[in-house]
This record gives structure tokens, sequence and C-alpha cells, in this order.
């Protein structure tokens, strides 16, 4: 189970790369970025001390688990892109995945003493759904920016990470329905994007007399 928390995440990288087209990650500053993340976390105890069952482990789950770990890549992707150091069409969902690859090695280690498969294969699972789902809403709102386009988007950014934090927390709670139906739930995003990067990449490698 460590070792699928350890590759996961790169192995998805490389696997949407071969379907999707080529965009630009930021790979160095995404590594660099996301090593100097672990190193600071490393030196700070979590940000919600969780107690019981209850809101407060919902709390833990967001901010120090499941999804604030994934949003602080986006935001800052998207800041970088506002200052103009990145370009707009940067591949938000490449350049996060390549964030998380330290704290996934950081975390394979730091949980191996408890092998547990909520945390070892469930969070990297969650943390693939999040980034693939949040990156192809990001890109359509990007893409076209109609109201019709970015409401739904929108409301799907804020959803995402709190029906994964959800997931989690039933799994921790035991309650292993609510949580693989919740898990369904947050992997729709990602099967989308994934049907949608493998239908334009079978367009691009088409000669246009075939279209």
């Amino acid at each position: 189970m460590s070792l699928f928390c350890l590759l996961w995440i790169p192995i998805f990288y490389f696997f949407r790369r071969s379907i999707s087209e080529e965009r630009n990650s930021k790979s160095g500053w995404a590594l660099f970025l996301g090593s100097l993340s672990v190193v600071i976390m490393f030196f700070f105890d979590d940000l919600v001390q969780p107690a019981g069952f209850g809101l407060s482990r919902w709390l833990h789950g967001f901010f120090d688990i499941v999804s604030f770990p994934v949003l602080i890549p986006f935001l800052i992707c998207i800041l970088l892109a506002a200052l103009k150091i990145f370009p707009f069409d940067v591949d938000f969902t490449g350049f996060t995945l390549l964030w998380l690859v330290p704290l996934a090695i950081y975390r394979a280690g730091d949980w191996s003493y408890m092998p547990y498969p909520i945390l070892l294969v469930v969070v990297p699972l969650l943390w693939t759904f999040q980034i693939a789902g949040i990156g192809f809403f990001l890109d359509c709102i990007f893409k076209k920016p109609k109201w019709f386009i970015i409401v739904p988007c929108c409301i799907g950014i804020i959803a995402l990470p709190l029906i994964a934090t959800t997931a989690w927390w039933d799994f921790f709670a035991s309650r292993y329905f609510n949580g693989l139906v919740l898990l369904s739930v947050c992997s729709l995003p990602m099967l989308i994007s994934l049907v949608f990067s493998g239908i334009n990449s079978n367009k691009a490698i088409v000669p246009p007399e075939f279209l």
C-alpha cells in the first residue's frame, strides 16, 4: 500500500500526458514548490487537531489530509498566471500533480507505520480525482468564459473538495457504503476529463482530410 501511495500520482501524471494534448505543466516550478511545501510541513503540526469523529475530524481531513494540499498548488498556479509569470494556458492539472509528487513520497513514509488502506490508497485516489476534476473545470472556465459554463464549473470546484473530504470521513468512520458512493461521485469529473482528453488527442493525430 505504501508503494501505491508512492507511485500512483506519477503514474497517473504520465498516463494523462500520453492521452492529452501537449501543454506546459511548469514541471520545474511544480517539483520545487511541492518539495518546499513538504519541508515547511515537516516543521509544523497539523492545522486542525482532531477529536473523535465529529466536525473536528472532518476539518482535519479537509485541511491536513485530503483537500487543502490539493487546493494550495491550484491557487499558487492561478496566482502565478495572474502575475504573468505563467501563461494562462498552463496545464493546471499537470502542475498540481507534479506538486503532489513530493507530498506523496513524504506521506508514503509517514503513513507506513500504520498501513491503513484509507490513508495509503483512498487518499491518493481522492487527490487525483480532485486534481483532474478541478483542472478540468478551470480549463472549461478559461477556454470558454460563458456564464452558463462558469457557474456550474465554479459550483463543481467548490463541491469537489467537500465531497472528497466527506468520502474520506465516511471511510474513517467505517461508513463504507457512503464512502464508496461519494468516492464514485468524486471520480466523475476526472473520468469526463480523460474522455475529452482522449477525444481531442485522437483528433490531433487524424489527418485533416479524414475529419
